[in-house]
């Protein structure tokens, strides 16, 4: 199968022209006018024509390879997938697990959001833009990762979405390894001290 490279030359909503000097000739550009002071409008200006160039190279039998500079185009990528019937595995390979929103992040950095909005949770307004039915129906998917904040590990465990944690998260207050359990923060756990205790525990 042939790759088709889609360059998207843009960090979240900033312009981000340098990378187009990546660029070679047979590479589609995906650089679209981007008006407005809402980031999230501006960032699905960017991944509405996106998923569209994904579904129309999906469905013409090559393979397309997007190049953008943040995370959340992800989202216009799965969107373009599904339009074109295709249903890809995922496989998120990252130094942050990507799993925060808006209640759960330190900063707000919409960068640190893609996949919880990819699973169906927080803010929603980049996955309605392009169409894209959230992923994991069945609630469960697994993870590999080298560390995960706080605010993340209460996100994940207690949304019950994962079967697989990593073995290097451990419980805040017992330091006891998590590894493959299920574990369910409790509430007893003081958010303002930011303590989390294991429900083994």
């Amino acid at each position: 199968m042939q790759n088709q490279f889609v360059l998207s030359p843009f960090s979240l909503d900033e312009p981000f022209d340098a990378a187009e000097r990546l660029a070679r000739p047979e590479w589609i550009i995906n650089k679209p006018a981007l008006q407005g002071e809402q980031q999230l409008a501006r960032i699905s200006a960017v991944h509405r024509p996106l998923a569209d160039i994904v579904a129309d190279t999906a469905r013409a039998g090559r393979r397309p390879v997007s190049l953008a500079g943040d995370c959340c185009a992800a989202i216009a990528v799965l969107a373009g997938l599904q339009r074109a019937k295709v249903n890809p595995t995922l496989l998120w390979l990252d130094a942050h697990g990507d799993f925060n929103t808006r209640e759960t992040s330190p900063s707000g950095f919409i960068g640190g959001m893609p996949l919880a909005m990819i699973a169906g949770r927080g803010d929603q307004t980049l996955v309605q833009a392009v169409a894209l039915t959230p992923r994991f129906p069945s609630g469960k998917f697994s993870w590999l990762l080298r560390a995960i904040s706080t605010p993340k590990n209460g996100q994940l465990c207690g949304s019950r979405r994962c079967n697989t944690l990593s073995s290097y998260l451990r419980c805040r207050a017992c330091s006891r390894r998590i590894g493959r359990s299920m574990c369910t923060w409790t509430s007893t756990c003081s958010m303002r001290k930011k303590r989390r205790r294991c429900c083994t525990r």
